[in-house]
């Protein structure tokens, strides 16, 4: 009974933030475009961007969790769906990673082209710590994708022995 309380708390905490990113996608789209109209440059054209491919990976990975919390609560969490939905969380965190980069090298650029690269690196370092979060975050959902195939593979055995 403990675990449907668990799993019911993660619906309604993965539901508060599916809103709340939504809420914030479009405040954040529209006070990029109103700083597109205000000042056209390549950084505000490369943040914006950035925001609305954040805030939709991010809307995909809750909605990934949002079913897979759905399927422990209907007692069938190790089917293909929740394998395929893990690697895929791990894919687009892994994805954010390497967009989380892609970005501190353009600000690099943007930034910092007459400026010691070692000033950059130093403030707001959070930044490069998202990279690894990411990073982190990918590689523990390939991890539970690869346990819910074994025990997928091993739920199916037991199946068919008994």
């Amino acid at each position: 009974m403990q675990h449907k309380l668990a799993a019911k708390t993660l619906t309604f905490l993965l539901t508060t933030l599916w809103f709340i990113v939504i809420i914030s996608s479009i405040t954040t789209v529209g006070f990029g475009l109103f700083t597109l109209g205000v000042s056209i440059s390549i950084k505000n054209i490369v943040g914006v961007s950035f925001f609305v491919i954040v805030h939709a990976i991010i809307l995909k990975i809750i909605w990934e969790l949002r079913k897979i919390i759905k399927s422990v609560l209907e007692k069938e969490p190790f089917v293909k769906e929740n394998i395929s939905g893990f690697n895929l969380i791990g894919i687009l965190a892994t994805f954010m990673a390497f967009l989380t980069l892609l970005r501190d090298v353009i600000n690099i650029f943007i930034d910092y082209p007459k400026v010691n690269i070692i000033a950059y690196l130093g403030e707001g370092y959070q930044s490069r710590m998202g990279i690894f979060m990411f990073l982190i975050l990918g590689c523990m959902a390939f991890v539970l994708s690869e346990i819910f195939s074994v025990a997928k593979t091993i739920k199916e055995e037991n199946e068919l022995t008994v």
